[in-house]
């Protein structure tokens, strides 16, 4: 290193890249001082070694000190100064033809410590930059690691993602049920509110019946009072007549008493007593018909008095009636309800299916997505290896150069010490110093190769950090998407667990309505029986009031007006037994659907079971949630119980209507015809099941089937796949052992090149030509075991297409079974590849090394960026590999033929690797000729099994 005394250079020690590092010529001598010494700051280290021609000896090397003027010095160069031009370099053991006469002075030892000063410098700057590359290569190193880092978190975020949207679809599931449910509710609602309208124009009909029903019964009564004002006008009438035969006997008693003095009117006394027997028959015949009418009355009251029983029974059992028709129009309407929630259930599942299969979809988007984000990765940190390594390679012979000429410039300097010393020749000294000079400027020429190769390092870690910032910005992303479904994963969780506790509400309504429809079904039974007994009483009452008709012929115009009523009672009786008509096969409906529902409620129990193991993770968020079902199950609450106050209402009314339905009991013998009707029709729909089951068994059968076959090409598609990827294992040892061949060749061939060097011990042209062939063999061995390999490849990936296009055609009819997947397809299977109609020819071992796509070494020079296939079908990707792939083998193939007619012992590998030559500062290692790696520049190449893309270099 220089002292802070010496002066500074005049010359710079970092030239740019453009300039030439030689010695600047001077035109003038450097000027002179008031006591006749040359000034020492007043000097460039350019005029210590510039040689002009003398007058005396002009075609001679002069020495430096000779060659010395006293002249005013010129301006320093600039930047902007022309190119300097450099002098022929002077080899260190060249002497000058003329001996040094003059001796040394001490302004000449001063200039070579200046000259001894810059050097330092230069090698000082040479080791500062050395020191820059090395920590830029340690940085990145680190962006290196930073790389790693970030993929282990985007392969992280995946798989976090993977498992949020698989909750997702749980989720969204449980969501659609839960509106499903709702809706249904709300439904429920609107039906219940326009059952209720209707109960409630009904109860005004019978209400209006009932009434006309009171106005009957009144008629009736007046008419009995009407009866009984009679019977009492009638035993006036006797005891008048009694009370006339009393004053008629008292008269004949008079008579009796005047018979002696009144003989004359004793004729007169016969016919009085003849009228008086008259009137005697007259009232025994009268009273006798009193006695009649009594009897009548009384056997009327009876029968009265026994239609009131019988009436009061019949309207117990219409109310029985009544109320087992609103329990079964209650369980027709829940299982209406729970059929058409499972409709509804049925359909929310196909399509959560389609929107699982549309998630799936997108996540295996995401995961190509991710693979080429990591194979860019890969090439990036392929790349960095590349470039740290070419940097290393670098380092090593400029660090290794550069101490050597250390160590012989720090021996050179001890040597023009000890001769400045001891005054030795001045022409050792200037050949030492030229030399010195060189080298300095040969290590200039290595320090800009290496700031430009440290720019291009620059520029690559440029684009490294901006990838990086790119991949960053895409990892916030997927933050912001985490964060946004897990808050959606969330609200989902609640909702579902909402779903199960309405779920089991429902299974035990389902339980409650199963045992009611048995209750109904005994109570029905003992109905009918009811029913029989009535009929049966009915019948003898009809015969006791045909035998009171018969016998009470003055009644006849009463017992008409209550036929009249009763007949009003009966069409009444006949649309009561209509409705309770309507309501059989409802009840048949319900048995069937029942048993449906039994299947249905089975198949979402296992389904149920699936999801189960899913719901046992989100149990933890419930609590979160119980604030939400306890206002839906207020809700719910306050609904029912303005449902129970409606109920009890109508049961009221309906209550208050049943004892309006006393005499329609006689109307039931149309209810066994329409029993008897219903059960036929019960027949017929029980067949109709029974052809539906076998239809369904009979589709599960195919479906079972062609799982089974879907089952086994799955399992030969594994199979198939497994070999293509063995196959692949071996092409690429195939290609490692290709390249340690072709490293070997390579190592060899230089060995060659250095043996081909005349020398004593020197192969013969015969043993190079041997282990040329050798060498030959060996690559076209390697080459055809790499054919076959490809061969193997090649009829794999055609199985593997052939069994996917199977797969797919399989999961077409599959779908067609299934109405809630139509139209999906497997998203875990790619699109069957296009088949190949063409036979196997010469040309097929360019084709399979063109459907080959395997990843390029890291010593290819034109490495196709992986930016290009971003967004490419699977089409087109496998158009640009087979393009790429027959450009490659037609280049393999121009270059082996160039290289036999160049030179018949180098050897040519397929892809020509360029090897860097060490350092040598001899200017012979500049004269080597080098190649071109594509040779020509039109070629047009087409894919055998492409239309429309081609590749042009």
């Amino acid at each position: 290193m220089a002292s802070p005394s010496s002066p500074p250079p005049s010359r710079p020690f970092t030239p740019n890249v453009t300039e030439v590092r030689t010695p600047l010529t001077t035109a003038h001598p450097p000027p002179r001082e008031k006591n006749g010494h040359v000034s020492n700051n007043s000097r460039d280290s350019g005029d210590l070694f510039a040689k002009e021609p003398t007058a005396k000896s002009p075609g001679t090397d002069v020495p430096w000190l000779a060659s010395l003027e006293r002249v005013e010095t010129p301006p320093t160069p600039s930047a902007s100064s022309p190119p300097i031009i450099s002098p022929r370099p002077r080899l260190p053991g060249m002497r000058s033809a003329s001996p040094s006469v003059y001796p040394r002075s001490p302004f000449e030892r001063d200039d070579s410590r200046v000259v001894i000063q810059e050097q330092s410098r230069t090698i000082a700057a040479l080791e500062v930059e050395k020191a820059s590359l090395t920590s830029s290569i340690e940085q990145l190193k680190q962006t290196e690691s930073k790389l790693q880092q970030t993929q282990d978190l985007l392969q992280a975020e995946r798989t976090k993602s993977e498992k949020l949207q698989r909750d997702l679809q749980r989720i969204q599931s449980d969501i659609v049920t839960l509106s499903a449910k709702t809706k249904q509710q709300e439904t429920v609602i609107a039906g219940l509110e326009a059952e209720k309208a209707n109960s409630l124009q009904a109860q005004r009909g019978i209400m209006d019946d009932l009434e006309r029903e009171r106005a009957t019964t009144q008629e009736g009564h007046e008419k009995v009072l009407q009866l009984q004002a009679l019977v009492d006008r009638t035993q006036g009438d006797v005891v008048k007549l009694s009370a006339e035969v009393k004053s008629q006997k008292e008269a004949v008693s008079r008579l009796e008493a005047e018979k002696a003095s009144l003989n004359t009117t004793v004729s007169k006394l016969h016919s009085a007593d003849n009228r008086a027997r008259e009137l005697d028959k007259a009232l025994q015949d009268e009273r006798a018909a009193s006695q009649a009418l009594q009897i009548r009355v009384n056997s009327l009251e009876k029968n009265l008095s026994e239609l009131s029983n019988h009436s009061e029974q019949q309207q117990q059992a219409i109310s029985l009636l009544v109320t087992e028709k609103n329990t079964l129009a209650a369980s027709v309407e829940r299982l209406q309800d729970a059929e058409a929630s499972l409709q509804e259930v049925s359909t929310q599942l196909g399509q959560e299916r389609g929107r699982a299969e549309h998630l799936q979809r997108t996540v295996h988007q995401l995961e190509a997505e991710g693979r080429e984000t990591t194979e860019r990765i890969e090439q990036l940190s392929a790349r960095e290896k590349e470039l740290s390594d070419k940097a290393r390679e670098q380092e090593s012979p400029c660090s290794s150069i550069l101490l050597k000429h250390l160590k012989l410039i720090e021996r050179r300097v001890r040597e023009l010490e000890e001769q400045i010393e001891s005054d030795d020749r001045a022409e050792r000294l200037e050949a030492t110093l030229q030399h010195t000079q060189d080298h300095a400027a040969d290590l200039e020429l290595q320090v800009s190769k290496l700031k430009q190769a440290q720019s291009t390092f620059k520029t690559q870690r440029e684009d490294l950090e901006s990838r990086i910032r790119s991949l960053q910005d895409s990892e916030n992303s997927w933050k912001g998407k985490h964060a946004e479904i897990q808050k959606q994963h969330e609200t989902i969780q609640a909702e579902l667990a909402s779903a199960t506790k309405t779920r089991g509400s429902l299974t035990d309504e389902k339980a409650a309505l199963e045992k009611q429809v048995r209750d109904h079904q005994t109570s029905l039974s003992e109905l009918q029986q009811k029913l029989n007994q009535t009929m049966s009483e009915l019948a003898l009452s009809v015969r006791a009031l045909q035998q009171a008709q018969a016998e009470a012929k003055g009644a006849n115009r009463r017992a008409e007006d209550a036929e009249r009523i009763q007949k009003d009672l009966q069409a009444e009786g006949i649309g009561l037994m209509r409705s309770l008509e309507e309501m059989r096969p409802k009840i048949v409906e319900l048995t069937d659907v029942k048993l449906e529902l039994v299947e249905k409620v089975e198949a979402l129990q296992d389904a149920v079971k699936s999801r189960d193991s899913t719901i046992a993770s989100l149990e933890t968020n419930v609590e979160e949630l119980r604030e939400q079902k306890d206002a839906a199950e207020k809700h719910l609450a306050e609904t029912k119980a303005e449902l129970a106050k409606e109920r009890t209402a109508s049961y009221d009314n309906a209550s208050e209507l049943q004892k309006a339905y006393t005499d329609l009991q006689t109307e039931l013998q149309s209810t066994k015809h329409s029993a008897k009707n219903l059960e036929s029709e019960r027949t017929e729909f029980r067949h109709l099941a029974t052809r539906h089951l076998e239809e369904i068994d009979r589709l599960s059968a195919t479906l079972q089937s062609q799982t089974d076959q879907l089952n086994t090409l799955r399992a030969e598609l594994d199979e198939h796949n497994l070999a293509r990827d063995e196959a692949q294992q071996s092409l690429q040892q195939a290609q490692a052992e290709i390249e340690s061949l072709n490293a070997e060749i390579a190592s060899k061939d230089v060995e060659l090149d250095r043996l081909h060097t005349p020398g004593p011990n020197a192969l013969s042209n015969e043993m190079l030509i041997d282990l040329q062939q050798q060498h030959e063999i060996e690559l076209s061995e390697a080459q055809s075991k790499i054919r076959s390999l490809e061969n193997a490849v090649f009829d794999a990936e055609a199985k593997a297409h052939a069994l996917q296009k199977q797969v797919s055609t399989l999961e077409d009819q599959v779908s067609q079974f299934r109405p809630s997947s139509r139209g999906s397809q497997r998203p875990g299977l790619p699109p069957p590849a296009r088949p190949l109609s063409r036979g196997i020819d010469h040309s097929d071992d360019l084709r399979r090394q063109s459907l080959t796509s395997h990843r390029p070494p890291p010593s290819a020079l034109a490495a196709v960026p992986a930016s290009d296939f971003d967004g490419l079908s699977v089409e087109a990707r496998h158009k640009r590999r087979v393009s790429l792939g027959m450009l490659k083998a037609r280049i393999d193939s121009e270059a082996a033929a160039t290289t036999r007619n160049l030179s018949p012992v180098v050897k040519h590998s397929p892809l020509p690797t360029v090897v860097e030559p060490a350092y040598s500062p001899s200017p012979l290692s500049s004269l080597s000729p080098r190649h071109s790696q594509f040779l020509d520049e039109s070629h047009v190449f087409w894919c055998h099994s492409c239309q429309g893309d081609l590749v042009v270099l």
